[in-house]
């Protein structure tokens, strides 16, 4: 475990500690598959002096709710601030719900009508094998249907 000079963990420490996964730029798994106000206490349970600040895509605070794609999560823990984005699985468009219109994104994605980025292009590979292709669109479907588990 790195800990900074102030006493506190660092980031990646924290972040390891919660079981949530990370690549360094977001933030995965069924760790960060809950609410605003659960992943702010499981921070803090882990480094009290952390501060978690949480940004919907449209700039607002967010402090209740679910935690969706596209959600901006910066954590800071003495020195050290690093921000990164939440990735949900399906829920490519970041509404909270994995549906019919995340299918559609990830249709239009496939045959460049409009192309996925950032954290919803990586929420658009549901079986992370780092390509947005015929077999999530697939996956998402089956999701829909009730025949598939989309796993964080």
């Amino acid at each position: 475990i790195n800990v900074s000079s102030t006493g506190s963990l660092s980031v990646g420490a924290i972040i390891n500690k919660s079981g949530i996964k990370s690549d360094g730029t977001y933030l995965s798994g069924a760790n960060i598959a809950t609410t605003a106000k659960k992943l702010i206490e499981k921070i803090k349970s882990i480094d009290s002096t952390a501060t978690i600040t949480i940004t919907n895509s449209s700039g607002g605070n967010k402090t209740s709710g679910n935690i969706v794609t596209g959600d901006k999560i910066t954590i800071k823990s003495g020195s050290e601030e690093k921000v990164f984005y939440a990735v949900i699985y399906g829920d490519v468009n970041g509404d909270d719900s994995i549906k019919a219109s995340d299918y559609v994104l990830i249709k239009n994605h496939i045959m460049n009508v409009r192309q996925l980025s950032g954290a919803y292009l990586k929420a658009a590979d549901v079986n992370k094998d780092g390509q947005v292709k015929a077999s999530d669109y697939v996956l998402i479907k089956n999701s829909i249907m009730g025949t598939y588990t989309i796993v964080q």
